[in-house]
C-alpha cells in the first residue's frame, strides 16, 4: 500500500468518524491543534472539524496546509450524516450535485463502476438545522464548505462527498440522537471503504509527478529506507516544507547523525516530533 493514493477523510463529528478510525487503524496525532488522525503508513488521514460549512472549510484549509504538495494527489472525502426522505434511514449516498438553496452548484465526478459505486443524489447545504427536507435531495451543513475549500488544493476528480441518512421528516434532526447517527455511519463503513479503495485505483494513473521535497535526498542518505519508509519520508517532508521547518528538520537530522548510526524509523520519528512539537 506504500504507493496507494492517500486518503483525507473529513467529518464534522467524532461519532461520524469512529468507524473509519477503526477500519483504517488510525491514531490520533498528539500536538495537532485540531482533532487529527493518521494511519501508521500515512496513507489515510482524518480530521474532525466540528459542524457547519465554515468549520469544515477551516479544517480542510488546515489539513491542506499540513499535506503540502501531496494534497494535489490526495483523495478528499467528506463523510457524515444528512437528512433525507422517510424510509431512507441508514442508506449511504455519493453526492452528484452539491449546492446551497439558490447558490452556486457543483458536480462531483467518479469513474468507479460496478458494486463499489455508491448511488448518487443531490446534496443541499444549509447554515442551520432544518425541518424542511427537500424531496429529491439530502440536506446537511458541511458539503459546500468542504468542497469549495478542497478545490483550492486539488481538482474535481479528487473530491467526493458521502452522506448517510440519519434523520427524516418522520424522525427529524431534533429527535435523531448522535448515537443513532454514529451507528448508521459505522454500519456503512465497509461500503464506503470499498468505494474509496476503488477510487484510489481509478485515480492512480492520473497522479501528477511532483519533485522531491526539499531535503529528501539528504535525509534519504542518512539511513537505509525501505520503499514504504521512503514514501512516508516524502509525505512528512512535504508537510515540513509547508510549515517552513525544512532547515530545522535538517539540522536536527544532521545532529542525530553525529551521535552514531541511524535507522530509518528513528529518523521518521524525529521528523514527526518536529512537525508536531
Amino acid at each position: 500500500m506504500s504507493d496507494a493514493v492517500p486518503l483525507a477523510w473529513v467529518t464534522a463529528f467524532r461519532g461520524e468518524a469512529s468507524g473509519l478510525i477503526d477500519h483504517y487503524q488510525l491514531k490520533r496525532v498528539t500536538g495537532a491543534p485540531l482533532e487529527f488522525y493518521e494511519s501508521r503508513d500515512g496513507v489515510a488521514s482524518l480530521i474532525v472539524t466540528g459542524p457547519g460549512r465554515v468549520a469544515s472549510a477551516g479544517g480542510v484549509g488546515w489539513l491542506g496546509g499540513i499535506l503540502g504538495a501531496s494534497a494535489r494527489n490526495t483523495l478528499w472525502l467528506n463523510f457524515g450524516t444528512a437528512g433525507g426522505n422517510d424510509g431512507s434511514e441508514g442508506q449511504c449516498f455519493r453526492a452528484n450535485r452539491i449546492g446551497t438553496r439558490g447558490g452556486r452548484v457543483h458536480y462531483p465526478q467518479t469513474s468507479v463502476k460496478g458494486e463499489a459505486r455508491l448511488p448518487g443524489i443531490a446534496v443541499e447545504t444549509v447554515d442551520e438545522p432544518t425541518r424542511d427536507y427537500p424531496k429529491d435531495a439530502l440536506v446537511e451543513m458541511e458539503a459546500v464548505g468542504f468542497w469549495e475549500t478542497a478545490l483550492r488544493w486539488t481538482t474535481v476528480e479528487w473530491i467526493q462527498v458521502i452522506k448517510v441518512v440519519s434523520d427524516t421528516p418522520g424522525t427529524p434532526w431534533s429527535e435523531a440522537t448522535p448515537k443513532l447517527g454514529s451507528r448508521f455511519c459505522s454500519e456503512v463503513v465497509p461500503q464506503v471503504a470499498a468505494f474509496a479503495a476503488a477510487s484510489q485505483v481509478a485515480l492512480a494513473p492520473i497522479r501528477e509527478d511532483s519533485e522531491d521535497p526539499e531535503g529528501f535526498s539528504e535525509v534519504l542518505a542518512l539511513a537505509r529506507f525501505t520503499s514504504t519508509e521512503s514514501h512516508r519520508l516524502r509525505q512528512l517532508l512535504n508537510r515540513i516544507s509547508a510549515r517552513s521547518l525544512t532547515e530545522v528538520m535538517l539540522e536536527s537530522c544532521r545532529h542525530r547523525k553525529t551521535e552514531g548510526p541511524l535507522k530509518a524509523p528513528q529518523l521518521l520519528k524525529e521528523i514527526e516530533s518536529i512537525l508536531w512539537e
